[in-house]
């Protein structure tokens, strides 16, 4: 099956401290927050609204240059509507950086996956000794006489 835009999410990401965090993710939530249907007007845009995540640490948890970040996104479905959302949360993040420093957002197409089956891949047969083998139902194993 052929992959469509429809596959895709637009995210569209900053990377700023914990002081800015709580702007950026109002702002994200803003234009972007809520639900969405398919049979109306905004069924075509995200509804994503933000997600914060902690980027910059090391293995103990200690920030690698001293400062604490955060990684402030949003997720829109592309079209009209989306279009709209984008420039909306860029025109918002520019007048942000205005009152305090920001750096330009990151915006890169992701393709959507089926998070219900996606996690799957990551797990395969496992043996464990000499007699044992792990296996997940869905993945297939060579197994030994006396497994």
């Amino acid at each position: 099956m052929a992959e469509s835009k429809s596959d895709e999410l637009i995210e569209l990401s900053v990377v700023v401290d914990s002081e800015a965090a709580e702007a950026v993710s109002e702002l994200f939530n803003r234009y972007n927050g809520g639900s969405y249907h398919e049979d109306n007007e905004a069924g075509e845009a995200g509804g994503g609204g933000a997600v914060i995540e902690a980027t910059g640490f090391d293995d103990f948890n200690r920030p690698i240059d001293g400062e604490y970040r955060l990684s402030v996104k949003t997720y829109i479905k592309p079209g009209n509507r989306g279009q709209q959302i984008q420039r909306q949360i860029e025109e918002g993040l520019w007048r942000l950086s205005l009152i305090y420093p920001m750096p330009e957002p990151q915006i890169r197409a992701i393709r959507q996956e089926d998070w219900a089956t996606a996690w799957k891949k990551f797990y395969k047969p496992l043996r464990v000794g000499q007699h044992v083998l792990l296996k997940p139902s869905w993945e297939e194993a060579t197994t030994e006489p006396d497994d």
